[in-house]
């Protein structure tokens, strides 16, 4: 190190302190030979005297209080304190510490905590000298207590009031919430929670006598608001899908919106109806049902009167209802075949008849694809009604000799057909 940083020293030999520590001051004679040493302490300027800029302090729960000192002498080397807090009576029995009551930082800062007296102190940094004041901190006592004049709690929903506390800087800010009703029985339209007031809605309870309480811990100051528990009616329903097909066995989940989307009562009931007024029909059941949680299953084909309504109507009894028409999509045929009185099919697709007369009726047949075909009819013609007819019953009736193809085809729309070329040979 550099001794010049404690010291240093003229050709004269005077000697400059500059700061603490210790050096040696060393004198040579000018040819070397002879030499003196002497060491040399530097040494700082001691606080003789510490005193704060007060003797007592009064302070409030959560106030704060900046203390200043003074030192003595002002030109003392090493002016910082170390600031403490302390019980009064050293060694008395407390259940807390001193920093429970009150906090003092390193800058003189002090934190009043909870009521009670505590000392605190300034002290020199060697520990030589102090100063300390006394400090009292008090609560700040409760006034009264307000809350707003009304609440209103819809059914199943939750409502709160803030409580308002005087004066703002009371040290006690505990509340409790009750409720009171005319009966007695507030709890058959609501409840509250003790500790946050937070109100959840039961039973409707409109001027019922219902009121919402707020009582202080400190001093017991008590206010209260009327409560009113309100039915929020359905006002309308949305059905998805508004409209849809099914193929006999699909199924369908329904999906009802309410509104307003608050309502009390979010149940609907769900039902099957014809969508035409003047359909003469068997039961809807034979078609299709729905179950109570709104799920369509399609039994049977059924287009007929514009289809079939699903409806849905609120539970809580306002009227309010809305529908969603859907049909069941046939079953169409998958296979057409024209066939004798046996069900057999003709081997070529060709049939002779043999009769003595010069005109004949035939019968013809049809077999048809799945058997549940929603639709079995077909509609049969024949390619020259000069030679012969046939009726919608497969009946062909010749008028002379000769031969004709005859064509069956599904009525269900599914395009198939079948033919059969007969010849008739009469007249003989």
């Amino acid at each position: 190190d550099d001794p010049t940083s404690i010291a240093t020293i003229s050709d004269e030999g005077l000697v400059t302190a500059v700061s603490l520590g210790e050096v040696v001051a060393i004198v040579t004679s000018e040819d070397s030979e002879f030499s003196a040493s002497a060491e040399v302490e530097v040494t700082g300027i001691m606080v003789t005297e510490v005193s704060i800029d007060q003797e007592t302090a009064e302070l409030n729960v959560g106030e704060t209080l900046q203390l200043t000192t003074t030192i003595v002498p002002e030109d003392a080397t090493d002016q910082s304190i170390t600031w403490s807090v302390d019980f009064p009576s050293a060694g008395k029995n407390q259940e807390s510490t001193p920093e429970e009551t009150a906090t003092v930082d390193e800058e003189g800062l002090i934190t009043a905590v909870s009521a009670g007296e505590v000392v605190v102190t300034a002290q020199s940094s060697n520990g030589s000298v102090a100063a300390s004041l006394d400090v009292t901190v008090s609560n700040v006592a409760v006034t009264s207590v307000s809350i707003m004049e009304t609440l209103s709690v819809n059914i199943g929903e939750t409502g709160q009031l803030t409580a308002t506390i005087l004066p703002e800087n009371a040290t006690n800010q505990t509340v409790t919430w009750s409720l009171t009703e005319d009966d007695s029985s507030p709890e058959t339209y609501a409840t509250v929670d003790p500790e946050t007031g937070v109100v959840t809605g039961i039973s409707e309870c409109d001027a019922c006598g219902l009121a919402l309480v707020v009582t202080t811990e400190d001093g017991g100051f008590t206010t209260y608001a009327d409560l009113f528990i309100e039915y929020v009616s359905v006002t309308s329903i949305t059905l998805s899908p508004s409209s849809f097909t099914l193929d006999p066995g699909e199924t369908q989940q329904m999906t009802a919106t309410i509104l307003p989307t608050n309502a009390t009562d979010q149940e609907v009931d769900w039902s099957l109806s014809y969508a035409g007024n003047l359909c003469d029909v068997p039961p809807i059941e034979n078609f299709a049902s729905i179950s109570e949680d709104g799920i369509v299953t399609a039994n049977a084909s059924f287009e007929a009167c514009s289809g079939i309504n699903v409806v849905a109507a609120s539970e809580s009894g306002a009227g309010v209802s809305t529908t969603s028409n859907f049909t069941v999509n046939p079953i169409l045929a998958t296979s057409v075949e024209i066939v004798d009185s046996s069900d057999d099919p003709y081997p070529d697709k060709e049939l002779t008849v043999f009769d003595s007369g010069c005109s004949v009726s035939v019968s013809l047949y049809i077999a048809v694809e799945p058997d549940d075909v929603t639709d079995g009819t077909v509609t049969w013609s024949v390619d020259d009604e000069m030679q012969a007819t046939i009726d919608s019953n497969g009946t062909l009736d010749f008028s002379g000799p000769g031969t004709v193809r005859v064509t069956a085809t599904s009525n269900d729309g599914s395009g198939l057909s079948d033919y059969l070329d007969v010849t008739f040979e009469g007249c003989i």
